[in-house]
């Protein structure tokens, strides 16, 4: 089978899961392609074909409210990149800002769950990642840039204050005098800065939601620095996957280090925005341990295709008024204050509730997730990736909900209205809420599943399937040879392959992803375990004891 029939396998299989799975729940099976006008104002609909696998730009824009989608496509028209990247760009800002103030109630009603997204988005050198980034963030970039020295003055006065009534009422304490209730100090801490950091080692993170706000976003357009910093290095992975799957799920962490002890972080929310080049991301995508350990699926994951050669490098890069509101509305959800308790860390969001219709079709389309994951069914195989597809759609839909929705209202302090104005939502997510947030779920699994069946092509990639013609090649030289009655015949004949036999036919040679002087560990770590994973190779042992790859597809 070579890799076209792979591809066609992958897209019918893709289509067939998705429109049994979507059709099953009473879902239009047909996508609906979207046209925005050139001001940007009105989104038209018509019907296009279901995607396949490999074209991954098939970002459901169409799904989302005009706010967001007519935004999603000016910025992927100005920025000359697709609506994929733009797309989860700005979804994942949106999330960063209505984290603080919002969390969904379960579509089954027993708990809530919070807002904060994990994204990875991929995209070539030049591919417009950072500018994307920028473009959303932009508003709320400025806004803290203004009010810098301002948070800074009040962070100051704040702390003299606190050091001034903790010297007081040590002082009352040692005369024996009983500090009443209502003279305490009670003032909450301000918050710090915007929130965004771009390279932070976990204790950093973990110091800045302690300390300087109880939201926050790693954004960082480069992942490759994310995964080959010192939280990755294999001593510290397990400890650095368990803070963040938990931060994901808004849950308590106690965090201990030998100078600084224990810190805990309640009440926390997270957002990571992460993208970087396929070349570098994709095999660490591939990782079974972060696979397994949960960190990956919490992760939606975008890859779109090259922009390159499509690009018109002469077009202008203008604000458009639908960037401009899509923007300022983040901008004004992420000035507004917080309820919190009276710490000022501890977050105390509002809920946003499901309609009848949605809930009962978040039901229907998680029992049909559910019933495909049996074994031998076409789930079955990506269960780790397709679990956490309804409970990010979930938290999509409450996103989506709260852009339209969120309204300014005065904020409980201790009990009673006070003078801040903060944001809830009282609208219920709506049943097109839900669907929008499945579709970006369910864009997010297909493009997982295009990375672990080896759609994307990466240098791993290539070199393993030129490594596999390399073996059958040698299978079909060895067949065709004229042989004397009775001779012996080399493991080759028979589609086996010792380490001495894969040397013989130079799978070391041309390697594009192999680092200077590993060719040898590079093939046996990377390029024939990738195979084996796949079902191109099996692994096994002669009689001797040596091992031995063969291939799975032979005559």
């Amino acid at each position: 089978m070579n890799n076209s029939q792979v591809s066609s396998e992958n897209n019918e299989t893709g289509q067939n899961i998705r429109a049994q799975l979507l059709a099953g729940a009473g879902h239009v099976v047909a996508l609906q392609g979207v046209n925005v006008s050139e001001q940007g104002k009105k989104c038209i609909h018509d019907t296009i074909e279901l995607p396949i696998i490999d074209e991954t730009d098939r970002f459901p824009i169409e799904y989302l409210p005009p706010i967001m989608a007519d935004a999603i496509h000016d910025a992927a028209q100005m920025t000359q990149t697709s609506t994929a990247m733009a797309g989860m760009v700005a979804l994942t800002t949106a999330a960063f800002c209505v984290q603080a103030h919002a969390n969904v109630r379960h579509y089954r009603g027993h708990k809530d769950d919070v807002t904060s997204l994990y994204s990875m988005t991929l995209g070539e050198t030049a591919a417009g990642k950072s500018e994307v980034f920028g473009l959303f963030m932009g508003p709320i970039r400025e806004q803290v840039k203004s009010k810098a020295d301002e948070l800074r003055h009040q962070r100051k006065i704040w702390k003299a204050a606190k050091e001034l009534a903790d010297h007081n009422e040590a002082q009352r304490r040692a005369r024996g005098e009983t500090v009443p209730e209502d003279e305490a100090f009670t003032d909450p801490m301000p918050w710090m800065a915007s929130g965004e950091v771009s390279d932070a080692t976990l204790e950093a993170l973990i110091m800045g939601l302690h300390r300087n706000r109880p939201s926050m976003i790693l954004a960082n357009d480069e992942a490759g620095a994310f995964f080959s910093g010192y939280s990755m290095t294999a001593e510290q992975r397990n400890r650095t996957r368990s803070v963040y799957t938990t931060l994901w799920g808004g849950g308590s962490y106690t965090y201990s280090t030998v100078k600084g002890g224990e810190t805990d972080l309640i009440d926390r929310r997270l957002t990571l925005m992460l993208a970087g080049q396929p070349e570098v991301i994709v095999p660490e995508l591939r990782r079974r341990g972060d696979m397994a350990q949960g960190f990956f699926p919490r992760m939606l994951l975008a890859v779109p295709p090259s922009m390159r050669g499509k690009r018109d490098m002469s077009a202008s890069y203008e604000m458009t008024l639908p960037i401009t509101e899509f923007a300022n509305r983040l901008g004004a959800i992420f000035e507004a204050p917080s309820a919190t308790d009276s710490t000022g860390f501890q977050l105390r969001p509002c809920i946003i509730e499901w309609s009848d219709e949605a809930r009962e079709k978040a039901k229907e389309v998680a029992q049909a997730i559910e019933d495909r994951q049996e074994e031998g069914r076409d789930l079955c195989a990506y269960g780790d990736i397709v679990s956490r597809v309804i409970q990010n759609a979930a938290r999509i839909a409450g996103i989506v909900r709260f852009i339209q929705s969120g309204q300014y209202v005065h904020l409980n302090m201790n009990g009673q209205a006070g003078p801040i104005m903060g944001m809830k939502c009282d609208h219920p997510i709506t049943i097109d809420d839900f669907r929008a947030g499945l579709e970006v779920a369910w864009y997010s699994f297909q493009q997982w599943r295009s990375v672990l069946v080896g759609a994307i092509d990466t240098a791993q990639h290539r070199d393993a399937m030129k490594t596999l013609k390399k073996m059958k090649d040698a299978y079909a030289r060895e067949r065709g040879r004229d042989r004397t009655p009775g001779a012996s015949l080399p493991p080759e004949y028979h589609g086996r392959f010792t380490w001495g036999g894969l040397k013989r036919i130079h799978v070391l040679r041309d390697l594009k992803g192999a680092p200077a002087e590993g060719e040898t560990e590079y093939v046996l770590e990377t390029v024939l375990p990738y195979l084996v994973e796949r079902g191109r190779l099996a692994v096994g042992k002669q009689p001797s004891g040596k091992q031995e790859w063969s291939l799975t597809e032979v005559d």
